[in-house]
Formats: structure tokens, sequence, C-alpha cells
């Protein structure tokens, strides 16, 4: 049987004021950080709608599940 691999992952959520680190900036290094450690399951933390679309677009084998942080 193989193992279910785990992971849980802050993508902090996207402001215009994080300069450098805004979303923009960041996002390739996400998509990159969960290929990378190849997970069944990822647990995310502040996670916007928009962020978790465009890593839906990014990683096409996942999908979400749940509620984002700017759901109503």
């Amino acid at each position: 049987m193989k193992p279910v691999r785990l992971m849980s992952f802050n993508v902090r959520y996207d402001t215009a004021t994080d300069g450098a680190h805004n979303w923009a900036h960041r996002r390739r290094l996400v998509a990159d950080t969960i290929q990378y450690h190849d997970p069944d399951v990822i647990g995310v933390q502040e996670a916007m709608t928009h962020q978790l679309r465009e890593l839906e677009v990014m990683l096409p084998a996942y999908e979400w599940v749940g509620d984002a942080r700017d759901a109503a």
C-alpha cells in the first residue's frame, strides 16, 4: 500500500502592501514547491479565492474543496 502524502502550506493572503512579497511574485514559487513535494492532499491557510483558482490552473492535478479566506 502506498502511503498518503500530506502537506500543510500557509500561502499568505494577497495584499497590495506586500511589495516584493506580493502574490504576483510568490505564486510560481508556491506552485513549484507543491509540485516538488508532490502531496496527495494539501491543507492551505490564508489563501484567497483568486489565489486558489490560479493554483488550480498551474497545478491541474489538484482541485480545491473548502472555503477561501475571502469566502462569505
